[in-house]
């Protein structure tokens, strides 16, 4: 189903995120597992990914941004304070603090509803 979501949404040009509270290593398991039969990297269907987002935190007052080495697992030294990039793991965050995620109104949840974000 991902794939699909993925491909229908980037064809419009639009961005695509992952933002789940799971940590980077079970988040990799995971994705790795489900997408095992695409022959992509589960990482190439997200334009952003933030692991370990603590919700509802994030959408409030939020947490330190850090970056994951995706090679190691490992959260990198220090806190990371930019642009979110593509092809970059982050964990933590605070959506109101990025321009990427200020834009984004709909964010489909692990819950089984849509959940809509106002400004």
């Amino acid at each position: 189903m991902c794939f699909f979501v993925s491909n229908s949404i980037r064809s419009h040009n639009a961005k695509t995120f992952l933002l789940t509270n799971s940590e980077y290593w079970y988040t990799d398991k995971l994705m790795s597992y489900l997408l095992t039969n695409t022959k992509r990297d589960w990482k190439s269907y997200f334009n952003f990914i933030l692991v370990d987002a603590q919700k509802p935190l994030f959408f409030a007052e939020g947490t330190t941004l850090r970056i994951i080495d995706s090679n190691t697992g490992s959260m990198k030294l220090g806190t990371y304070s930019g642009q979110l990039q593509q092809n970059e793991v982050y964990s933590g965050g605070k959506r109101k603090s990025d321009k990427t995620l200020l834009n984004i109104r709909v964010f489909f949840s692990n819950k089984v509803h849509v959940k809509f974000f106002q400004n």
